[in-house]
């Protein structure tokens, strides 16, 4: 499951100090716009100014209008203070939540107003305090003042996120110079990846004027100052092609979906092939299942074709809505219906069995297998009861629990990372996202009200499904478990419901194994899993590839390995 959109981080920071002159200088302002994107397409900018007065202190202010898919308007307006020793003070209004953050004697205090509702922390601590507010793009200019201001060297400072009520200490380490062009001109940039909380933050900024020029936080946004043109992508080493691959589009019930056929060399195997469908997490997933520059999905089809495994892999359609609702018009006013009446069934089951009909039709496939990650292992058994003569299910990191249970955890997580104890972290979970479930449940939710992103209504169709173990209880197929040790999204308590679930379908065969230091992507990490890491390329582990393509084989009625 991928954390709600609305949980990614948008950092700012200190300018660096003025360097000391003869008399006062005259103050200076500069003003740019920042184009944003979400997940590649237009949703608004933000117009600011920056002037550094007489004094030092540099004053910034910007006004924000943006439109993300399924929900209202943000607009806003904010103006941040900062001098040589940090925040002095920063006020947003928006249509949405007020908040503010000013420096004291022993710290900093954060404050906020959203949905009537007030709150005030007290940071303590001596900083030095930098401010960082959600979807102020425009936060990162002073970023990249700091940096150069210090040289570019390496440094620590807490961030304040007064919208989120949070407070995180960070590290701060300038990349070294590249050529990018601005305006038509070429310019020497640098890069800074800053990691708050799980979330990772990807700033390119001009390394001599000590300007903010692009952001990245993957997987969703992107913004970039109009006329900054990044510098070309570092070409990828090849590797020994041992698979083919076929653009498709299958018929699905809500319209065509286009996928991707991966198949074996002619020398990987005997045919006809085992093929596996695969089966997205949340989100509005492509037919990769993408995360930052991350593709799980790609790795294992690729991966299973290199060991005689067939897979067909294809774009979610929640996908396709938001590409039409960006498209304007008629075409966004059907996908926003859509997304309003949106259940599981048209987010994941009708369209796993359009694609396994398809397949079959095909007629050049040996036995057909399901592999679901995370949402996807959910909906698995779902899919399977539409769908006969199936082989059997590949599940990577199965929920175990209902779903507002699991969401609960992975968001006190996020608070444990922001620097908040247990308890506290818990209060201030229930005391949103857990009134919210409570009122869910009690049916007192209208069903267009969002949680998380989400309408209650989609909500409302999950938690339909309490005991989330009940559809693969009844499911008669072979079953294939695995799970990372340190995924923090789906638990070692989901690993053992789901293997006590399995074990109690009495004659039917299974096999779960855990993998020691692999995160929900199923790749390795260092030290634990923060979802940061999601933004690091990486690789899906090689005993994983290795383990399904066996299993799958060894489960195959005909093709190599058959029984």
């Amino acid at each position: 499951m991928r954390p709600s959109l609305l949980l990614a981080l948008l950092f700012g920071c200190l300018g660096g100090s003025v360097a000391a002159q003869e008399g006062p200088p005259p103050p200076q302002e500069e003003e740019v716009v920042w184009e944003v994107r979400f997940r590649g397409e237009g949703i608004g900018t933000e117009r600011a100014s920056r002037k550094v007065l007489a004094d030092g202190r540099v004053v910034l202010r910007s006004r924000g209008d943006m439109k993300l898919p399924a929900a209202p308007p943000f607009r806003y307006e904010q103006k941040l203070e900062q001098d040589a020793r940090g925040l002095v003070r920063y006020q947003l209004t928006s249509s949405m939540i007020s908040a503010g953050a000013e420096r004291t004697k022993n710290g900093a205090v954060l404050s906020r107003t959203y949905l009537g509702n007030e709150g005030r922390r007290e940071v303590k601590g001596r900083g030095p305090f930098f401010c960082l507010d959600n979807l102020v793009w425009s936060h990162y200019d002073l970023l990249a003042g700091a940096a150069q201001a210090r040289d570019h060297a390496p440094f620590e400072a807490v961030f304040l996120v007064p919208q989120g009520d949070g407070a995180v200490k960070a590290a701060i380490k300038p990349g070294p110079p590249v050529q990018a062009e601005f305006d038509g001109r070429s310019c020497t940039v640098r890069v800074v990846r800053l990691a708050l909380a799980g979330v990772l933050a990807e700033l390119t900024y001009d390394a001599e004027r000590g300007r903010a020029l692009r952001v990245v936080v993957p997987p969703n946004f992107e913004a970039r100052v109009r006329g900054f043109v990044p510098p070309p992508a570092t070409a990828q080493p090849s590797e020994e092609v041992r698979w083919r691959e076929e653009e498709v589009r299958f018929p699905a019930p809500q319209g065509p979906l286009p996928g991707t056929l991966t198949l074996p060399l002619a020398a990987a195997g005997e045919a006809p092939f085992p093929c596996v469908l695969f089966l997205h997490g949340s989100g509005p997933s492509d037919r990769d299942e993408t995360v930052g520059p991350n593709k799980p999905f790609r790795d294992l089809a690729r991966g299973l074709a290199a060991r005689g495994v067939a897979s067909l892999r294809y774009d979610k359609r929640t996908l396709l809505l938001q590409k039409d609702f960006f498209a304007g018009g008629e075409a966004a006013r059907r996908a926003a219906k859509c997304l309003e009446r949106l259940t599981l069934e048209e987010e994941v089951l009708s369209d796993a069995r359009a694609a396994c009909a398809w397949l079959k039709a095909r007629g050049e496939f040996g036995s057909l297998f399901l592999l679901g990650h995370s949402l996807g292992a959910l909906a698995a058994p779902e899919v399977a009861a539409g769908v006969e003569d199936l082989a059997g299910l590949v599940l990577l990191a199965a929920p175990g629990r209902p779903l507002d249970v699991l969401v609960t955890e992975q968001l006190v997580y996020k608070q444990r990372l922001a620097g908040l104890g247990e308890d506290e972290a818990r209060a201030k979970v229930d005391e949103t996202v857990g009134a919210q479930w409570r009122a869910l449940r009690a049916g007192k939710l209208p069903d267009m009200a969002r949680i998380l992103g989400a309408t209650a209504h989609y909500w409302k169709d999950l938690l339909s499904r309490d005991p989330p173990l009940r559809a693969l209880g009844a499911c008669r197929l072979p079953v294939l478990l695995l799970q990372g040790s340190k995924d923090y999204q789906v638990t070692r308590v989901d690993y053992e419901a789901t293997k006590a679930a399995l074990a109690a379908r009495e004659g039917v065969p299974f096999e779960a194994r855990w993998f020691e230091g692999l995160n929900h992507l199923f790749m390795p990490v260092e030290g634990r899993s923060t979802g940061a890491e999601y933004m690091i390329e990486g690789r899906v582990a090689a005993d994983v590839v290795e383990l399904i393509a066996e299993w799958v084989k060894k489960r195959s009625r005909r093709g190599t390995g058959g029984e």
